[in-house]
C-alpha cells in the first residue's frame, strides 16, 4: 500500500468505494465490513455496559484487489458531540482515530489522532498525540501531518457523473507505512456517509 505517491478514489455503489491508480488500474475495493456493537461510552462509564443498549458502528474494509488481503478498516465511531472514525491496521490494530470539530462533520477539519498506544475500548483520548490535521480549503482537502510536510491534498474528481477524489501524497508520507495508511483513510473518512 505504501509507496503509491498519486491515487484515484471512486464510489462504485452507494457504500462501496475503489482505489485505483489514476490510469485505472485497481489496487483495493472498499465494501462494508460486518457490524461492530458498541454500548454508548456514557452508559459504559456508568457501568451499564449492556448488549440491548449497544449501537451498531457500520465499517468499511479495504482489500488489495490482487491478493484480496486486509489493507485497513474503517469505522464509524460518532458519539454526540463529534463526527468520528477509528482507523485500523490490516491485522485489526487501531492506528488512529479521525475526529471532526465540535458538532461538526468531519469534511470540515478533523484531527487525526495517534492511538497505536492505548486501547479500542479508551473512552479518553485527550492526551492522546496527534498526527496531525484535515483541512477544508474551498473543494480542496489538505492533510498536514506535524512531523512531514508536504503532505497529502484531496481534490474532487473533475467528472461529475463520478463521486470521488484524486489525491496526491508526498514522497516522504508514501515510504511512511502508518502514514501512507492514513492517506488513503482521509479520503474514504470524507467520501463514505456511514448508513444511519
Amino acid at each position: 500500500m505504501h509507496g503509491h505517491t498519486a491515487l484515484r478514489l471512486t464510489q462504485v455503489a452507494p457504500q462501496a468505494f475503489q482505489f485505483t491508480t489514476p490510469t485505472g488500474s485497481p489496487l483495493a475495493c472498499c465494501t462494508p465490513g460486518p457490524i461492530k456493537r458498541r454500548t454508548p461510552g456514557l452508559l459504559r462509564w456508568l457501568g451499564l455496559a449492556d448488549d440491548n443498549l449497544a449501537a451498531s458502528r457500520p465499517s468499511l474494509q479495504v482489500r488489495c484487489s490482487q491478493t484480496q488481503s486486509l489493507l485497513f478498516k474503517v469505522r464509524q465511531a460518532s458519539g454526540m458531540m463529534y463526527d468520528s472514525r477509528r482507523v485500523y491496521d490490516g491485522s485489526s490494530r487501531v492506528i488512529a482515530h479521525i475526529r471532526s470539530g465540535f458538532k461538526s462533520a468531519v469534511s470540515g477539519m478533523a484531527s487525526l489522532i495517534d492511538m497505536r498506544e492505548v486501547d479500542d475500548s479508551c473512552p479518553d483520548i485527550s492526551n492522546c498525540p496527534w498526527y496531525g490535521v484535515v483541512r477544508a480549503r474551498g473543494d480542496l482537502y489538505v492533510v498536514d501531518f506535524v512531523d512531514i510536510l508536504p503532505g497529502v491534498s484531496i481534490s474532487p474528481l473533475a467528472n461529475a457523473s463520478t463521486s470521488g477524489f484524486d489525491i496526491a501524497i508526498s514522497a516522504p508520507i508514501a515510504a511512511d507505512p502508518v502514514r501512507s495508511l492514513l492517506a488513503w483513510a482521509v479520503p474514504l473518512t470524507l467520501a463514505w456517509k456511514p448508513p444511519a
